[in-house]
């Protein structure tokens, strides 16, 4: 017993070396408590390094299990979910514990932890990004960090004045401190997609695919090397066998062809992917899903008949609540007639009747169209009373139209700016409205129109990339509201 517990504190002592010479040399390193902590905490951080994200998750699950107050494990556990199925639901279930566990923590660890709390807690994009610069400051040495720092710039930073650009600059950074670490070469190999530039694909996929790990990145980054890199034959042969691939990993590169692909990949490899995921879907939330990105690349690309063939063949009560969402929304917001808007509107009004609820969305559009508008504003303020920022936004942007019809164009816009300060992170890449995208256009207009062109072009600057997958309607067509371009 007394040798065992002599080689515990061996242990206790050379782990934190260990792991910290992968990971941080210099800097000071936040470590679990206990010999077991220890140990999954150097396999999940070393299995996260190479891409092996099913292992990963599982050696942070037993970092948190022998060590329940290691905040770090449970943020960690969180960005492996964000890689390979970044939804709300399953995100916030691998923070769960997170937040009580804040005390303890190197410096540089515990400003990151409280931009991510900034971020996905508040939606404040601004104040997580100042937090995640101080915590890059504080560790130049710490991959994870800067990490952290290109993931907010990869997937949020549009929406906080930020640009893409820094996402890629935050990447190089973590591949000059750790060139084996594979997440940061999977967002760079888009980058090189994004700019056709072979030699860099090439490069890039031949780095992650000697990794050698299984996963959704890994499924979705061999389709990608076959369509851009590969023979006709090649090409003709994964068309034929799309549906063998997950729906993850569908849906994942269906998002890449949108954000980084050419009109070409997008009419035509991309259509392919998305006729799959249709197909592939097997679940309430997947049909929707599929439904969702469907309709929204077919707006994208003015095919509205395609759109409206999409939503006609809803045959679930989650499809057709999606059909019914798409033909309300489409009119509140301006878009091209999807169908008979008034019947889906009626259909919404009675499921919100009959469940004594409904999502803040229903209870915005039903307000739109002043269908007891007073009910549904009361409904929007009780949502919002905890500063939660997608019912905020949503009666804010109800308020600012108001100003509107009054002639009060300055109230509007300082209403809509104010909508536009915080945003519900999680649920933007797939959510119907939580990237606001009808009141970013509307804001970009009434800017112009009113002479504010430092915001008009900010928000311009918003659709530059897209960050939620439905922004694709007013994201391809930015340059008739931003005569520039975004």
């Amino acid at each position: 017993d007394s040798l065992s517990e002599i080689m515990d504190a061996v242990w206790a002592q050379l782990l934190p070396l260990i792991v910290r010479g992968n990971f941080a040399p210099v800097s000071t390193v936040t470590m679990p408590h206990t010999l077991a902590a220890l140990l999954a905490y150097a396999n999940a951080e070393e299995a996260f390094r190479r891409g092996d994200y099913e292992t990963a998750h599982e050696e942070y699950n037993r970092v948190v299990a022998a060590d329940s107050s290691f905040a770090i494990g449970y943020f960690r556990r969180a960005l492996v979910v964000a890689q390979v199925d970044p939804r709300e639901e399953t995100f916030r279930a691998a923070l769960a514990g997170a937040q009580r566990h804040h005390s303890g923590l190197e410096p540089a660890d515990s400003v990151l932890l409280e931009g991510y709390q900034q971020l996905l807690e508040r939606g404040d994009g601004r104040a997580a990004l100042a937090r995640f610069k101080t915590a890059a400051s504080l560790a130049p040495d710490q991959p994870q960090v800067w990490f952290a720092l290109g993931e907010f710039y990869y997937h949020f930073g549009a929406l906080f004045d930020q640009g893409l650009h820094d996402a890629e600059l935050a990447f190089d950074s973590v591949l000059g401190l750790a060139p084996d670490f594979a997440p940061a070469v999977a967002h760079l190999i888009s980058f090189a997609v994004a700019r056709n530039d072979r030699d860099a694909m090439e490069r890039l996929i031949r780095q992650y695919e000697g990794f050698g790990t299984p996963s959704v990145v890994t499924e979705t980054v061999g389709i990608v090397d076959t369509l851009l890199l590969h023979g006709l034959t090649a090409k003709v042969a994964l068309q034929k066998t799309l549906l063998s691939h997950s729906f993850t990993a569908l849906e994942y590169l269906a998002f890449q062809v949108q954000i980084f692909g050419s009109p070409e990949q997008r009419r035509g490899p991309g259509r392919d992917v998305l006729d799959a995921l249709e197909r592939k879907a097997a679940t309430d939330s997947e049909r929707v899903y599929a439904l969702r990105f469907g309709v929204a690349a077919d707006l994208g690309e003015e095919w509205v008949d395609s759109a409206r063939a999409r939503l006609a063949r809803a045959d679930t009560p989650a499809t057709m609540r999606e059909r019914d969402m798409w033909l309300v929304l489409s009119n509140v917001t301006g878009l091209d007639s999807l169908g008979d808007w008034r019947s889906a509107a009626e259909r919404l009004a009675a499921q919100v009747a009959a469940e004594r609820r409904g999502g803040e969305l229903v209870h915005w559009m039903l307000a739109r169209l002043d269908r007891d508008r007073t009910r549904h504003l009361a409904a929007l303020d009780r949502l919002a009373a905890d500063s939660a920022p997608l019912p905020l936004a949503l009666r804010l942007d109800l308020d600012a139209r108001r100003s509107l019809a009054a002639r009060d164009s300055a109230s509007a816009l300082g209403l809509w700016q104010a909508a536009t300060e915080r945003y519900a992170v999680l649920r933007v890449p797939f959510d119907l409205a939580a990237s606001l995208w009808w009141l970013r256009r509307d804001l970009a207009q009434l800017a112009r129109a009113r002479g504010d062109t430092a915001l008009a072009a900010r928000t311009c600057d918003s659709f530059a990339s897209i960050i939620g997958y439905v922004d694709l309607p007013v994201q391809r067509h930015a340059s008739q509201f931003c005569p520039r371009g975004p």
